[in-house]
Parts: C-alpha cells; structure tokens; sequence
C-alpha cells in the first residue's frame, strides 16, 4: 500500500471510505470520510507514508487520541477509532463544519468584545476539563480553534471545539505513560509559546495554556499577535521580557474588565495569572451570560464568513491553505510539500517574502520598512504589521512583485541593494533552509542541492542545470574553470528586482560553500526565462 493510494474511494481500515481531503500538514492528511458501517460522516487523520515508521510520531498520534479521549468534552473533538491499517496509523473522529478560528481571524481581520468571549468561553470550558484530567495542551492557537455547525433539533447552532492534541502533556505521567519529547525540545508555536515554554525552565501546568489563552484573545481583539518578532528566538525573547503594547496605543477601545483579563492572563509568572481556566470562563460568562445568544451569533459568524467568501473579498497577503504548505530539514536533506491545488501556479513560499522584508528593516530601519509596508493594500499592510509570514505561508507572486517594486521606488533601491539583500537573507529567513549549504563542499554537489532548495521556494517554472570544466585564466593564472548555468524556464512571473535578489541568493550560498573566486551574473534571460551563469575558478 502507497500514499499515493489514498484517494477517493479508498477504505481505510476495511470501514472509513475516504471521500475528500480536507486538511494536513508536515506529519499527514485529514480526509472527510463515511463510515460504512454507521453511514455517518467521520475525519480520518493519517500519517505521510515516509512516516508510518517512526516510533515517536505513530506513539504521538496514538497519544492524541488517548489524551481526548481521556477528557470526553463537548468542546472536543470525539475520538471514534484509533488503529494501524494498511493505510498507516490513523484516528476517526467526528467531522467538523466550520472554519478555524485562525482562518476567520484572516477574513476579518479582528473581533469585537462579545465575539471574543463567545469564542473563548467554549474554549475555557475544554481546557478546564482537560486540565482537571492532568493534560496541558501547550500549542493553543486561532488554527486550533474550530468554530463549527451543529444540528440543534430541527436547526443548526454555532459551536467552538478544541483542536489538535498531538503535542499534550500528562501532568503526572509516568515514564511509560508520558509522550514521546525529547529533553531541550520546545514544543508548541512560538508565537503562542508561555514564558516558561519559551525557557523550558520549571514544571509546566494549567497555567502555561493560560498565557497562551491570553496572546489568542489579545489577537482576536487587535488583530495582531503581543509578542512577533522576525525570528523564533527573537519572539521567544519578547514573550519572556516585554510588555505587549496597549489597547489603547493601538487606537482601540477594550473594555476594562476585558483588558484586565488579558493583562492577567499575559502575567510573566504563572504565580500572577488566574489560578485556573474555570476562573477566567465564569469572569467571561458573567460580562455574557446568554448560552443562546452565544451559540447564534457563532452560526452568524460562520454565515458572514461564507457571504464575505461568496462576495470576493480582496485577498488576504498570506494564502493558508486547508492544508499549509511545509518546508522542512530532514535527515541533513530538503523536503518540501506542494502548495494546494487552490493557489498551485503562481505562488512564492513564505520566506522568500519574509526575507524582503527584514532585510528591508535591517539595511534601512523600521521607518523606511514602514513607507513601504503604508504603500501596500490595507489587508496586505495589518498582516506584515502583525508579523512577517511564516515558511507555512504562501503568497500570490502579485504580492510580492507588489512589496518589492514598492520598495525599489520608494527607497530608491538598485541592483546592488537588492543583491545584498539576497545575501543578507542566508543568514536569516532563508538560514534554516541552507545551512546545509553553508559548509564547504564540492562544486557539483552545493550546486545540486542549492538548486533543489530554491526551486521549492517558488511552485512554478521548470528547473534545470547544464556544466562543463575548461581552462582559463583566474585570479592566479591559468587555472580549472567550472562553469554552470541554471535555467528556469516559465518564470515569466517574477519581477526584475526579484531575479536580481536570487543571483545575491545563489552568489552567497557559493561562496559561504568555500567557492571564494566565483562570479554570479545573469545570462541570456528573456521575459519568460531566466538564465543564472555561474563561473568558479579553482
């Protein structure tokens, strides 16, 4: 059996009949499915297939599924089944019909008070259960907060329900019982990371998931996270040191008993912050204590939500998908998973536009970065004002041929500031991506694997390299040349000051690589190609 088999159609465990898929990401698939035994509709979460034979994932995704269903909550989702099969290792649970909260937050940009509370009050609910039943959730995000359809009688009402398990910790689990972590791992997103996550100094409670509480419902009242920063260690730093700019700073009016929720909540010691969640959801019910009204205007929310949709509403600058695109190192090598069909074509991943942007910030200052991020459309302005885009993100390339034209316009920028830029974003946005790089190597082989990395940073254009050695004159006389051309074809798309950010991109990695004496320019490019000659002496 191959992952390629899971299609529609395919039964999975000789009882859930795959019908679409839904969602997914860096460790697998979520597909809608029937249950053919009971006829209802079900979720079946699956592994990726390169996957199926870690012992630490599989013991992962069996823990979730052990975690939820230790906790049996009408703001969790029911664990239905949890097996291996010839598909891999899966969990059925019940369905949902809705849209995450991270998603809603992406089409509206913020919340009002009411909505706040009526999102986090369910969401309280669970994590008092799960607390009381010794679990810590440490990855509580908007994406892991399902507003949802359910039948109410003879009509629907709106729900909220609790997501994603997978990286829970028992309080009191032995050393058999505990989840497969590692000593020095911090888990969670950074972002959404407690102080004492971001430390990993002291015994994690209840009351780390309460911070994060506190960051989610300052997002959904500003529309910005408290805590971003360009890198993880540099959000993990503010989320243990700074204060989160006011309400009030940011021109918005909060209520105070709601701002004295979250500024308690957003205590630096867990010793500071409310005792418990069942604290902070009777505060909450008491400012909304209408169960009906709550549940209506969830089923309003989803409503507005489908006719913004249905209007086409200007799009958001980062494309999440239902299922994100993820890049990642593994096992020293590059794995990089295709953008949804929905954005397939023309789209660039998340760090090519993160780079942009803080080198932007680094070589002229957040003034200058400012002039250019005020230039761009509103909706594409609050979301890099809220934080630059993740590796998970992807962008339209209209995007960003939009930030970068602005920037060479307004700052004046030309050939050489953007090659500079290229390089400078190796030893940021792009570091994570080619560090195996950025070590020496021969030739043939950082080429190779220099190309393949870039190429996955873009889903269009057709790559390919040619090469020959001859001999020349170099610095030191005659000597060896290698020359070699990378060829994109179908890369019409891409703006001029964006091919020249990708020769400073090629040029740095060569020579942090050792190629010290190597020149970089660009070829016989057309509108729709590109061509990157690269002569290296040895």
């Amino acid at each position: 059996m191959t992952e390629s088999d899971l299609v529609a159609g395919a039964l999975v465990h000789g009882r859930y009949k795959l019908l679409e898929r839904v969602g997914g990401g860096g460790m697998g698939h979520v597909f809608r499915a029937e249950d053919t035994v009971t006829h209802r509709v079900v979720a079946v979460k699956l592994l990726h297939k390169e996957l199926w034979t870690n012992a630490d994932l599989t013991a992962r995704l069996f823990q979730e599924a052990r975690v939820i269903s230790s906790i049996a909550h009408p703001n969790i989702v029911e664990i239905l089944a949890v097996d291996a099969s010839a598909h891999g290792p899966f969990i059925a649970m019940e369905y949902l019909d809705g849209n995450s909260v991270g998603s809603l937050l992406q089409l509206f940009g913020k919340f009002d008070e009411q909505l706040v509370a009526t999102i986090m009050i369910p969401v309280l609910s669970a994590l008092d259960a799960a607390h009381g039943n010794g679990v810590i959730h440490r990855d509580l995000k908007p994406e892991n907060i399902f507003v949802c359809r359910e039948r109410a009688g003879r009509g629907e009402r709106g729900n909220v329900h609790l997501l994603d398990f997978g990286i829970a910790k028992f309080q009191q689990a032995t050393a058999e019982e505990a989840p497969r972590t590692r000593t020095g791992v911090v888990f969670g997103t950074p972002d959404y990371l407690s102080p004492e996550q971001a430390t990993g100094e002291g015994r994690l409670d209840g009351r780390s998931d309460l911070f994060s509480v506190g960051i989610v419902m300052y997002e959904l009242l500003s529309g910005r996270r408290p805590f971003t920063a360009s890198t993880a260690v540099a959000t993990a730093f503010r989320i243990v040191h700074a204060t989160p700019p006011s309400f009030e700073s940011l021109g918005l009016s909060v209520s105070g008993e709601l701002r004295g929720v979250v500024r308690k909540l957003l205590a630096k010691s867990p010793s500071d912050r409310p005792g418990s969640a069942r604290e902070v959801l009777e505060v909450l019910q008491l400012l909304h204590p209408d169960t009906e009204a709550r549940h209506s205007r969830l089923l309003r929310l989803l409503q507005d939500a489908d006719d913004k949709r249905k209007r086409g509403s200007r799009p958001p600058l980062a494309i999440r998908s239902k299922t994100p695109p993820a890049l990642g190192i593994d096992g020293g090598g590059f794995r990089s998973h295709g953008l949804s069909p929905r954005t397939h074509g023309r789209c660039a991943r998340g760090p090519v536009l993160a780079s942009l942007d803080g080198a932007i910030e680094r070589m002229r200052g957040e003034l200058d970065r400012e002039r250019v991020v005020a230039l761009l459309p509103d909706s594409h302005a609050e979301e890099l004002r809220r934080g630059r885009p993740s590796v998970l993100d992807a962008h339209d390339i209209d995007v960003v041929r939009r930030y970068i034209d602005t920037a060479g316009r307004v700052l004046q920028l030309n050939d050489k500031s953007f090659r500079e830029m290229g390089r400078d974003a190796l030893s940021y946005e792009l570091a994570p991506f080619v560090r195996t790089l950025i070590r020496p190597a021969e030739f043939n082989d950082t080429l190779n694997r220099m190309t393949a990395i870039l190429k996955s940073l873009f889903d269009f254009g057709l790559w390919s390299v040619s090469r020959a050695e001859t001999q020349g004159y170099g610095p030191l006389g005659v000597s060896s040349m290698l020359q070699a051309t990378i060829r994109i074809t179908g890369f019409e798309l891409i703006p001029n000051n964006l091919r020249i950010w990708l020769l400073g991109v090629v040029s740095g990695i060569l020579e942090a690589a050792g190629n010290s004496s190597v020149e970089v320019n660009a070829g016989q490019s057309t509108g729709t190609n590109l061509e990157i000659e690269i002569i290296a002496h040895s």
